[in-house]
């Protein structure tokens, strides 16, 4: 390394020591204190921690991208499964914090999660940070949306006031417009616009590419427009259409609709995703089923029960069924990317910049 300007690629290179330069000192320093604030924040309102586990049996997405944990036998350097079935790395704390909040109320869990996503793009890790919580006895998106924007807004808050001389350096060096950005969203109501009106403003004002069909998701194009053109700030997305979202989001009346909603900030797009949760058990098997690929249940080792309830297979899921089984009520949670947190309070383009060492497709160096 020389004593010189250096760009943020190649100080990828130089991980182990990239932590002394000032840029990412600063955002080092930040997530240091935003991660500290969420903590605060979820504390101070009577939310219990509830670790959840990293190694898991389960696919909250089922969408197949996990990372398959196998155990190397000495004696024949054969790869067997450590725990006599498939096991994976965790992509989201939020089916087993649905056992702490049904026991302890209203519950919070904050860790890793993994994607084997081959994702090269600024705000993909195959290893990240999230702050999760669920909402016990919610009948409401309001109430998931309320939580989400005071959370975001009190760790604006910290950050601005303890780490002051960080914000004012990286609002010279790397986004002008940090500090005001900061300020400006503390001072902004909360902005949600519904799906289908997302969609009708997106096809009547983005001078975009070609018309966006209801029932496509928004891209990263349409939701950077949304927040830094036509809403000047962050906005939550509600009423996605039921057919792209997992199977445990709670349908609305219109049966077309999830009861859930997205978090879209500038500069980084999707921050957070929540929804209320599909607690009668009769639909949640019956939502399950439906989301199953038998196709590649057997090559993909998932843990839905993909053939139904008379299959002979064991059902993974029964466990989460039984949460429900054994007295359901409605209610409610979230995942908050944390990096992706960090990249909008620094300004700071790329999330392999805001975490001391990227785990991305390609690259374990360290």
């Amino acid at each position: 390394m020389q004593k010189k300007k250096m760009s943020m690629e190649h100080l990828r290179e130089w991980s182990h020591l990239r932590g002394r330069t000032n840029t990412i000192g600063a955002a080092l320093r930040i997530r240091n204190r935003a991660y500290m604030a969420m903590h605060d924040y979820y504390q101070r309102n009577q939310y219990t921690h509830y670790p959840t586990p990293l190694l898991t049996a389960s696919d909250c997405e089922g969408a197949g991208e996990m990372l398959r944990v196998t155990h190397s036998n000495p004696s024949n350097q054969m790869a067997a499964d450590l725990f006599g079935a498939p096991s994976f790395l965790t992509v989201s704390g939020q089916l087993h914090l649905e056992c702490g909040s049904y026991a302890l109320g209203d519950c919070y869990t904050f860790g890793p999660a993994f994607r084997a996503e081959n994702s090269h793009t600024r705000r993909h890790l195959a290893e990240f940070y999230m702050l999760e919580a669920e909402l016990f006895y919610t009948d409401t998106v309001d109430d998931v949306i309320r939580t989400l924007s005071k959370s975001f807004k009190h760790t604006i808050s910290e950050v601005l006031a303890h780490c002051a001389d960080e914000v004012d350096f990286l609002s010279k060096w790397v986004d002008t417009d940090l500090r005001s950005r900061l300020e400006a969203e503390l001072a902004r109501p909360i902005v949600a616009l519904s799906y289908t009106d997302a969609v009708e403003i997106i096809n009547t004002n983005y001078a975009g590419k070609s018309e966006l069909k209801w029932g496509d998701d928004l891209s990263s194009e349409h939701e950077l427009w949304l927040t830094e053109e036509w809403c000047k700030g962050s906005v939550f997305i509600t009423d996605y259409p039921s057919a792209i979202k997992p199977f445990y989001m709670l349908r609305n009346d219109d049966g077309n609709t999830a009861a859930c909603v997205d978090m879209l900030v500038p500069r980084v797009c999707e921050l957070a995703g929540g929804s209320l949760r599909e607690h009668r058990v009769d639909v949640l098997r019956n939502n399950i089923a439906a989301h199953a690929s038998p196709d590649t249940a057997e090559d993909a080792d998932t843990n839905l029960d993909r053939q139904g309830k008379q299959d002979s297979k064991p059902n993974h899921m029964e466990w989460y069924e039984d949460l429900r089984k054994y007295g359901g009520v409605p209610h409610g949670g979230f995942g908050l990317g944390f990096e992706r947190l960090v990249q909008y309070l620094t300004g700071i383009r790329n999330i392999r910049d805001v975490i001391p060492f990227p785990r991305v497709p390609g690259a374990i160096k360290y």
